[in-house]
């Protein structure tokens, strides 16, 4: 591609982003629309085969992997707006995992949430029950796939249906080595409470070792943690002098850390 697509895409990001500050979710979505249609057509050139193949070559502020969270994010907010914007968001999701190579990076996992999500809110209730049944089978250990579940049944009026949720969450804690188990019990404990279900409620107790590591021991990992930190930015800026430190790094530069990634797609995240 020519430096003048790489600003056009560019500029429509940043025209997009501005539309996202001040809350303009719509304005926001069609200018990013423009940037999306713009980074397919490169990819369809046969330029890149791959999202992480445009990252690298783009000279933009942005990088896609961070941008397209964004995206999906404002066209959920645009929802509220205009319900077309689900089907749009079900297009981008859909189309960001196939162009993905890491199917099983956070974007991808919140990308097929935001799939199920769509299809509930266009009314397709029995698709996105399949959408998210397949998700949570494929990744169970994903708390936040059976939290998103359960939230349709918790927070939206039109499918609201407490013990639908309750047996969403119940199984998700029978998955062994499910993540988020503090948010999925709390979730639960509320739900229960909600059902005048009270000694269900009482029964869900969530211990030291829900948060990973006992309660006891947050402080000494959190020292440690520090500790770690401090030795590793000396490691990277113990040998330059404060003027080098301090010098701004372009977004499409080296990032001082060292990962060999360019500063926006690392520390400049």
């Amino acid at each position: 591609m020519e430096a003048k697509d790489w600003e056009q895409i560019d500029a429509a990001m940043q025209r997009g982003y501005s539309h996202a500050m001040s809350n303009d979710s719509v304005p926001a979505c069609n200018e990013w629309k423009k940037a999306w249609s713009s980074i397919i057509a490169a990819m369809d050139s046969g330029n890149f085969s791959t999202i992480e193949d445009f990252d690298e070559a783009f000279t933009g502020q942005q990088c896609v992997y961070n941008w397209a969270s964004d995206y999906e994010i404002e066209l959920r907010n645009a929802v509220t707006e205009d319900i077309s914007f689900a089907k749009e968001r079900l297009s981008f999701c859909t189309e960001y995992i196939n162009r993905i190579a890491d199917k099983e990076e956070l974007n991808s996992l919140n990308m097929k949430a935001a799939i199920a999500n769509s299809y509930f809110q266009l009314g397709m209730v029995e698709e996105g029950e399949k959408r998210y049944e397949a998700l949570t089978a494929e990744y169970p250990a994903w708390g936040w796939g059976w939290l998103y579940w359960s939230d349709e049944y918790i927070y939206y009026a039109e499918n609201r249906n407490d013990y639908k949720a309750i047996e969403i969450l119940n199984k998700a804690l029978k998955v062994e080595d499910v993540d988020e188990k503090v948010e999925i019990k709390s979730r639960l404990r509320e739900t229960y409470e909600k059902c005048g279900m009270h000694e269900d409620a009482s029964s869900i107790v969530i211990d030291d070792w829900d948060y990973g590591i006992p309660l006891s021991e947050i402080g000494n990992v959190t020292r440690a943690m520090k500790q770690e930190l401090d030795n590793a930015a000396n490691d990277i800026f113990g040998a330059q002098d404060l003027a080098e430190r301090t010098k701004k790094v372009g977004r499409n530069e080296p990032c001082p850390c060292g990962s060999g990634k360019k500063y926006k797609k690392c520390c400049g995240f």
